[in-house]
């Protein structure tokens, strides 16, 4: 989901206390990233879960962000654009807790294309994650790299 760079604070709110709110009401995963997407205002929010539960939480981000304007310019991201070597968000998979099996994309070979772009310099995988704001429960501060469960590639 692609939100204004000046929308995320209310999806964040003060030491991540809506974003965590959100997370635990919808029982999804919600990641929102740092960098804005290449030559845009736009930021990354990454949402992971049960189908269901992905759709009842993008209508409450959809709530949340309706409630404030846009702030400053406006510059909708053009996916022409798309540079693996920024970590904004574009392209790039998470993989949950029980083995590397994607969230928030459907299985490979499901829908009759492969959401990911083909690799680029015989990478097998996309860049790693980030620069991201993804806040942890306990100390609600920003976590940077990947958890050890998911650097197993």
């Amino acid at each position: 989901m692609l939100i204004h760079q000046s929308l995320v604070g209310g999806i964040i709110d003060v030491k991540g206390a809506k974003i965590k709110e959100l997370k635990e009401s919808t029982q999804t995963s919600v990641m929102v990233f740092r960098e804005c997407c290449p030559h845009s205002t736009d930021r990354v929010v990454l949402i992971g879960g049960k189908a269901d539960k992905i759709v009842e939480c993008v209508n409450v981000i959809l709530d949340i962000i309706s409630e404030n304007p846009i702030k400053g310019r406006s510059q909708p991201y053009d996916p022409n654009f798309y540079d693996e070597t920024y970590d904004y968000g574009g392209f790039t998979m998470m993989y949950d807790d029980r083995g590397g099996r994607s969230m928030g994309y459907p299985p490979p070979g499901r829908g009759g294309y492969d959401r990911m772009p083909p690799s680029r310099g015989g990478r097998s995988m996309p860049p790693a994650r980030r620069g991201y704001e993804d806040y942890d429960d306990y100390d609600m501060s920003p976590r940077r790299g990947p958890p050890p469960s998911r650097a197993r590639w």
